[in-house]
């Protein structure tokens, strides 16, 4: 039997004044205990320790394999880890963020009010940045798989990228955050709303089901894309879901 389940209860109030709110690109600041909380629920030093080894295994493997089938191929692959910039040419609507503010500190802000640490190296870069460019959310790959961040922010509209790591989870129920309503944990599905209504169904890739099994109903998600550097890496799961509350990302593709 399958296994599935789904919120008994909503945050009626909150959800009611997200379905009637504007939907605007400015942002204001939100007290902590109306946001998701960041990494609220980590992982295990295990199973994290289990879930880096997994991915860095994953990737020098694949680089084996691309190696064997020729120079030219490993040479282009090692190209691509440079150039994790560079974006895959379509994405579902559910990739595109747009920023809504910056802080002080190299801190932005999406629509869905989260705030995001840019690195401090990309200075030259950030600086560009506008309030209302589109943007993705990538993982970061590296060559060697040793980074201080976890994620690669594509502007779609300036033509470059930042390294960032997540620093404030989104509003709660706002108009623009993705939760989970329900999950079968058994075909590894994933139900999302948002604040305004829009509902959308994911699949877990296999490899990650061990990190999808700890999620709950409730969880807030931030919906990130594969650039040109991980397509071949993510294969058919072409997105990824960040978990706010658990701080990790799954690859996933929607249903």
């Amino acid at each position: 039997m399958k296994k599935i389940r789904f919120a008994a209860a909503f945050c009626f109030a909150s959800l009611s004044l997200a379905l009637n709110q504007p939907l605007i690109a400015e942002i204001s600041p939100t007290p902590a205990e109306q946001r998701a909380v960041l990494n609220s629920r980590p992982l295990s030093e295990e199973k994290r320790s289990e879930m880096e080894k997994i991915r860095a295994e994953e990737f020098e493997e694949l680089q084996k394999e691309e190696g064997k089938e020729s120079t030219q191929a490993s040479s282009q692959l090692r190209k691509l880890s440079r150039m994790h910039h560079q974006t895959a040419a379509g994405y579902a609507p559910l990739e595109f963020h747009f920023i809504a503010d910056f802080r002080a500190g190299n801190i932005l802000v999406l629509q869905d009010g989260s705030e995001w640490a840019v690195n401090s190296s990309d200075n030259h870069v950030f600086r560009n940045w506008r309030i209302n460019d589109t943007v993705v959310i990538s993982p970061k790959v590296t060559w060697f798989w040793q980074s201080d961040f976890t994620y690669v922010m594509t502007n779609k509209t300036a033509g470059s990228y930042v390294d960032i790591n997540p620093y404030l989870g989104p509003i709660c129920m706002g108009p623009y955050t993705q939760w989970i309503v329900g999950m079968d944990y058994n075909l590894g599905h994933v139900y999302l709303i948002n604040g305004v209504g829009d509902r959308s169904m994911w699949i877990i890739s296999s490899k990650d089901m061990y990190l999808f099994r700890d999620w709950q109903v409730n969880d807030a998600m931030i919906i990130g894309g594969a650039d040109g550097s991980i397509a071949w890496w993510l294969s058919s799961y072409g997105n990824i879901l960040i978990n706010v509350e658990m701080n990790h990302y799954v690859h996933a593709k929607p249903l």
